[in-house]
């Protein structure tokens, strides 16, 4: 929420950390999110050239870290974490593939087909997993170039 908002004031009073500047604007950003996004792209790749063997496991509570020291630092925090994880499998094989995830307190595992490929965990500075309920969204994302697959 930017200022301005009836929001704003409200993630105020949550003591919500302020972020921006003057030119750009001041915000606030409470975003509790926990998502899978497949297809994803290569490792070092673009969003251009999407993957079905990879997927991004990623938990969210903000945007906020500390900038100066980088993973793996250990005294590294931030409040959204994103690991590109390798599925492997072929996903495209057309079989039925589960996709589970399971939000714990201190920290949210990523499962494909009850295989545990990825958990996330809160660092002892800070941390990504969400704490508050949401609503179950379930979208169907597409990078902006389409894969091409074999519908014989």
């Amino acid at each position: 929420m930017y200022a301005g908002d009836p929001l704003f004031d409200d993630f105020q009073a949550e003591q919500l950390h302020e972020e921006g500047n003057t030119d750009g604007g001041h915000y606030i950003v409470r975003n509790h999110e926990i998502d899978i996004e497949l297809p994803s792209h290569f490792e070092g790749g673009e969003l251009s050239s999407p993957s079905l063997s990879n997927m991004k496991c990623n938990t969210w509570r903000g945007e906020l870290r500390n900038w100066g020291i980088f993973e793996p630092d250990p005294s590294c925090w931030k409040e959204y974490h994103t690991e590109l994880v390798p599925c492997g499998k072929d996903m495209a094989d057309r079989l039925f593939h589960e996709y589970r995830i399971d939000w714990h307190n201190d920290r949210v595992e990523f499962f494909i087909d009850e295989d545990l490929k990825h958990t996330t965990v809160n660092s002892l500075k800070g941390g990504s997993i969400p704490d508050i309920a949401g609503h179950f969204t379930f979208g169907v994302w597409f990078p902006s170039s389409p894969l091409s697959f074999n519908r014989g």
